[in-house]
């Protein structure tokens, strides 16, 4: 019986959804959360938005072009990745985005890094980005697809998995 009542309350509690205001009509694209505070949202025309009380509040920051991908290795670091090849770091919690150099003129639609150094980047055309040194220097490697690709997650820095557009999963 307690199991059965711990379990019902378990689904009603994560059941419901409660709505926030992000401060804009944009379209956002991609969240992430550090912990239950510190997050940041990203969208259209540059959209990055930043909490540090669970989205109560948001704080705007700035950005540059339509921005699909955000993540965040803690508190300070993190990456944003958009059109056109587009990659920005920032160390500082995203007071300032630095632009990095992804080696690509296709869309990037998704971004992760596995600790301060791994990272991976992907998008359009099935094109994939790596860098070992924190986005110093991105690389290519090869899909084997042409598809678009629009997620990646990655459980240690050697296996991971990309979702993309015609049912493509690389592993």
């Amino acid at each position: 019986l307690i199991l059965a009542v711990t379990t019902w309350f378990s689904v009603l509690s994560f059941s419901k959804w409660i709505l926030q205001s992000g401060g804009t009509p944009l379209i956002l694209s991609s969240v992430y959360f550090v912990n239950e505070n510190t997050g940041w949202f990203v969208g259209d025309v540059g959209t990055i938005k930043y909490t540090t009380n669970g989205g109560t509040n948001w704080i705007t920051q700035s950005g540059s072009s339509a921005l699909y991908s955000v993540y965040f290795i803690n508190l300070t670091t993190g990456w944003v990745a958009g059109p056109g090849g587009l990659i920005m770091k920032t160390t500082n919690s995203g007071v300032n985005w630095i632009a990095q150099a992804s080696g690509t003129s296709v869309t990037l639609r998704t971004i992760i890094f596995t600790n301060e150094s791994t990272g991976w980047a992907a998008g359009d055309g099935g094109v994939i980005r790596t860098t070992t040194n924190g986005g110093v220097n991105w690389t290519a490697q090869t899909s084997g697809t042409i598809n678009s690709l629009y997620n990646i997650y990655f459980i240690s820095s050697a296996i991971g998995w990309i979702a993309g557009t015609f049912g493509t999963i690389l592993y």
